[in-house]
């Protein structure tokens, strides 16, 4: 048994030298990996990246100019609404406050009457009473 477990050391021994070794590989996706050098220079990456720059924010602004419009404009229909609504509420008041003041008007004048008849003697009062009627 000695010599069939030495053969297999023996075939394994062969068979890993003859396989070539691995290098560690780096499977991290976080890690920068530069990108193959070109021929720009310094100049020219700075102008490519200005120029990136400024197309981005073209569409921020263009999207966010979009977006700004459509609340002002949600803004501006609420607030109108309000108005309104607070315009209504004020003609509703003045005409309560006109109803009341002529109320208090008619009560204050029926008053006047009847204690300035209470002054009077009884058959004036009468004669006033019919006269009034008649017309």
């Amino acid at each position: 048994m000695s010599q069939g477990n030495a053969a297999a050391i023996r075939r394994r021994v062969k068979n890993a030298e003859n396989l070539p070794t691995k290098q560690p590989t780096n499977t991290n996706k976080n890690t920068y990996t530069p990108e193959p050098q070109s021929n720009l220079s310094v100049n020219d990456a700075f102008k490519m990246v200005n120029e990136r720059l400024v197309n981005l924010e073209k569409g921020l602004n263009n999207t966010s100019n979009s977006v700004q419009s459509d609340i002002i404009q949600e803004y501006d229909n609420r607030f109108n609404l309000v108005a309104q609504e607070i315009g209504e509420l004020k003609e509703t008041v003045l005409k309560l406050q006109t109803f009341t003041m002529d109320v208090n008007k008619t009560l204050y004048d029926e008053r006047i009457k009847i204690l300035g008849d209470l002054d009077k003697p009884k058959e004036s009062v009468f004669n006033i009473e019919s006269l009034e009627n008649k017309d």
